[in-house]
């Protein structure tokens, strides 16, 4: 009976509330069933031998993936359900179906094995002024003198994976892991190559180099990993395509990576646990040693964060952030917070890299987060505090490497 009602309330929750919206919606037939962990564990939490060879690790696991793969087949057959559009095996497991009725995943929600059926939604990032200023000599911003200056981590066995609208391949102020078998796009016919530009500028944030032009990021020179979830054109993307980026990173992660996800947030009910596919993917991740940083959002709520998805997710080493001015004052646009904001940083007004090879200056949660993913590749751990800064009544720890 809770099953039934959770997935009912649920649903009308979803077309009640955002059936209006055009950038944010539920697509029309499709839906992601996430498995008990009681049930089927992830590759991650059954193979992690903290070796540091990235392909051997995926390779030890094949046969785990392949028997998971086995395990959904089966449970999609005896539900009536067709091959399902994608299946996740690594971060978390789970299915996302295309072409569902609602009755039918009603069904699949009781399934004995499945833990919640949810649909899936669409969602872009939203707008943000851009400016373009002139290159001249090298800037250090004072997004990265915040987070006490740039260091060198282009030496560093550790990735940054950007999970973003991709990033400029060959923009001269970056080291982009630009192998297919790492770099991936799960934007259907677009290349991991960023025609929009967002994910460039987050890139650079945390890790532009150390030379004589353009800016220099916080771990200067760290390898960063294009996971295209975004698409070129409006920055739109859907949590399916965002559960997808964070099983990929869990095919290949090793401990001490970070993920970025400079992603707008959302309101749910029951945020953290309204689509436990994409929390355990994160907490999973976090648990296995690999930092996840996520925007708060940039809906100004002196809440927003608490009950915006993804930023409302907690766990270890995952890491909500906060933004604030250059003078330390509350960004008007940040979202807050407790217990979800954990760290604040510079994200008004940063000039860095950008499409075809350029820069810009943008502000938003989307730039206050790589600060905190770069310090932390930096570091190798969590930041220290350089004291605290009070929004919305309440006292935000600063970051700094």
């Amino acid at each position: 009976m809770m099953k039934k009602l959770t997935f009912f309330f649920v649903l009308l929750l979803y077309k009640g509330l955002f059936a209006q919206t055009t950038e944010f919606r539920a697509i029309p037939g499709e839906f992601i069933v996430k498995i008990k962990e009681t049930s089927i564990k992830p590759v991650i939490l059954q193979v992690r031998d903290g070796s540091t060879d990235r392909e051997a690790n995926f390779k030890l696991s094949s046969s785990v993936r392949t028997r998971i793969e086995g395990q959904l087949a089966e449970i999609s057959k005896r539900n009536g359900v067709s091959q399902p559009a994608a299946v996740f095996t690594d971060a978390t497991v789970a299915m996302l179906f295309r072409n569902l009725s609602d009755d039918l995943a009603k069904r699949i929600s009781q399934d004995p094995d499945v833990e919640l059926v949810t649909p899936n939604f669409s969602y872009q990032l939203p707008f943000l002024p851009i400016e373009f200023p002139k290159i001249s000599t090298q800037e250090t911003t004072c997004a990265v003198k915040s987070a006490g200056g740039p260091i060198d981590g282009s030496a560093k066995s550790t990735w940054i994976w950007i999970l973003d609208t991709g990033i400029d391949l060959d923009h001269p102020d970056l080291n982009v892991q630009t192998s297919a078998v790492f770099a991936k796009s799960f934007i259907p016919g677009e290349t991991v190559d960023d025609g929009h530009g967002h994910g460039t500028h987050v890139a650079g944030i945390a890790a532009a180099k150390n030379n004589l032009f353009g800016v220099v990021g916080v771990s200067a020179g760290a390898r960063v990993v294009p996971v295209k979830v975004l698409n070129n054109a409006s920055g739109n993307g859907s949590y399916a395509g965002l559960l997808s980026g964070l099983n990929h990173v869990a095919m290949y992660d090793i401990q001490g990576d970070v993920v970025n996800m400079s992603i707008q947030g959302y309101p749910f009910s029951n945020c953290e646990n309204s689509n436990t596919a994409l929390r355990d993917a994160i907490r999973n991740l976090g648990n296995a040693g690999t930092y996840v940083v996520i925007a708060a959002g940039n809906q100004g709520d002196c809440a927003g964060s608490s009950k915006c998805l993804p930023g409302c997710i907690n766990g270890n080493n995952v890491f909500t952030v906060g933004s604030m001015t250059c003078e330390k004052t509350c960004s008007s646009f940040s979202n807050w917070g407790n217990p979800s904001v954990d760290w604040v940083a510079v994200g008004s007004s940063v000039y860095s890299t950008y499409k075809n090879g350029g820069y810009a200056t943008m502000s938003g949660t989307s730039m206050a987060s790589p600060v905190v993913a770069g310090i932390i590749h930096a570091r190798g751990g969590a930041p220290v505090s350089a004291g605290t800064i009070t929004c919305c009544n309440g006292a935000y720890r600063i970051a700094v490497r």
